[in-house]
């Protein structure tokens, strides 16, 4: 929809796969799961991981059964890890395929030799490894069978023309301890590791405030996608409801693909849709269950990707479906949000109303029938009110206000649009949007008072990219607090 102001101043899993036999898909799918470590502490649940990711790539994803690589246990020493990274996903594939990395067991941070962490961050001075099923410490220092973050990305290089899919169900974060939540059977994924017959566990140690757990994916080429179980000073959990078990990330993952993470309901189960769906049942499941470190997984992803279908990678037809995709239905309540009328004539007044269930920075965008996106709060009528973006919980903001002396008229072309509100209470450093604030605040009143966004998918998509990062400014992750609502209008020839 378009407002112009007055002339005065211008399914559950089992229904989801069943439902449509996947399409056969080019590329292969290594997938490992390791529980029965001998020198590391047993987990209980990563096999099951492993078998039931590998039958949803075949079921769902679309891979050949002769595409999928199974590694259980003994089978995942580093060198088959590395093997089968080298043979199976990078020689083993062509550019335009496929690829789907999975492992579940555990993850572990050892010094950087090479410097390359700090680089990105002056703070960070360890590697993120997998632990393989020959990982251990030796005696007097150092370790064996363990795959780094370094090794990863120099595959993920040679893969930079294939379509990657990485989920690492394991902790990488270096904070692991002893049983994490008060647990030290196989529930969460904490290494302890065997020394000639002494068992040494990781003491808690202080990595808040990193914004990266292993690797650095999306920073190599850009076409990959990566899943983590984790926040950065979190434990992987395994799920103890069930039978048999498997990990808490690993179960909302493939419930939440196979349709369940798809809020809007059109089709596109969209990987910004999907981190959420997961984060919600994981910090769900932790809040019952009492997990100690909390648990807030997180997707690394170019921010085109976040509204496309993580499967099929199609995307919605419209750009308010697009945007609901890529920033998904928000971790908070949702905003309430009206347009009066909801059925408008062109030509009649419109009035918005917005109520914010938590404080925190109010967006309000309108998606016209014609795509055309403008930012109606704040605007410069508001600015000029001294009424700033930052609203309080249960506060009410209408557009127009009465005191702004102007009105919305709803204008041409007729059609179906989407008024689009969110409540950010984080600072996401979204400059983007810090742009278009200052936009509306210096924007002209005689000129509507509206700042319009540029290229509104890409922003959407940007603006999505910063809402999944995990928050980890506070003592513990979490997920960034925001809240959305949205409102769909039809403006109607006269």
């Amino acid at each position: 929809m378009r407002f112009l102001p007055s002339a005065a101043l211008a399914a559950g899993i089992a229904c989801l796969l069943a439902a449509a036999p996947a399409q056969s898909r080019e590329g292969k799918a290594l997938v490992i799961g390791i529980d029965r470590y001998p020198h590391v502490s047993r987990l209980d649940g990563s096999a099951n991981d492993a078998r039931s990711m590998r039958d949803f790539a075949i079921e769902r994803w679309g891979f050949k059964p002769n595409d999928v690589k199974l590694l259980i246990d003994g089978e995942a020493t580093r060198s088959a890890i590395l093997s089968a990274l080298d043979t199976w996903l990078v020689s083993g594939t062509k550019p335009g395929d496929t690829v789907l990395f999975f492992f579940s067991g555990h993850g572990y941070r050892v010094p950087d030799l090479n410097g390359d962490e700090a680089l990105r961050n002056p703070a960070d001075n360890q590697d993120e490894v997998i632990v393989a099923f020959d990982g251990r410490l030796r005696q007097g220092g150092g370790y064996e069978g363990f795959v780094l973050d370094d090794e990863i990305d120099e595959r993920l290089k040679r893969l930079k023309d294939r379509q990657v899919v990485m989920l690492f169900d394991s902790c990488f974060s270096g904070t692991m301890t002893r049983g994490g939540g008060g647990l030290d059977d196989g529930q969460a994924k904490v290494p302890i590791f065997e020394i000639d017959d002494a068992v040494k566990s990781v003491s808690l140690s202080d990595d808040r405030g990193q914004q990266r757990i292993v690797p650095d994916l999306t920073e190599s080429e850009g076409n990959v996608i990566a899943f983590y179980a984790a926040g950065p000073d979190q434990v992987a959990q395994v799920n103890t409801r069930l039978a048999p078990r498997r990990g808490v990330f690993t179960e909302a993952f493939l419930r939440g693909a196979a349709g369940a993470a798809d809020a809007n309901r059109n089709g596109i189960v969209s990987v910004a849709e999907i981190d959420e769906f997961v984060r919600r049942e994981a910090e769900a499941y932790c809040k019952e269950n009492a997990c100690k470190t909390g648990m807030t997984p997180f997707v690394e992803a170019p921010p085109d990707a976040l509204s496309k279908d993580l499967i099929t990678l199609a995307q919605a037809p419209t750009l308010a479906q697009a945007a609901a995709d890529a920033i998904g239905p928000g971790p908070e309540k949702a905003v309430e949000v009206t347009v009066s009328p909801g059925r408008i004539p062109v030509g009649r007044d419109v009035s918005v109303t917005v109520k914010a269930p938590i404080d925190g920075t109010l967006v309000v965008l309108d998606i016209a029938p014609d795509e055309e996106v403008n930012l109606l709060f704040p605007n410069a009528h508001s600015e000029a009110r001294g009424v700033k973006a930052r609203v309080r919980a249960g506060q009410t903001i209408r557009i127009p206000d009465p005191y702004d002396g102007f009105s919305l008229p709803a204008d041409e072309p007729p059609g179906k649009g989407t008024v689009l509100a969110l409540v950010i209470q984080d600072d996401i450093r979204f400059e983007q949007l810090n742009q278009l604030l200052r936009a509306a605040a210096a924007g002209a009143r005689n000129d509507g008072g509206f700042a319009s966004v540029a290229d509104p998918l890409r922003f959407l998509n940007a603006l999505g990219q910063r809402l999944v990062r995990p928050w980890t400014a506070d003592l513990t992750t979490r997920g960034v607090r925001w809240a959305m609502g949205r409102y769909e209008y039809e403006i109607l020839r006269k």
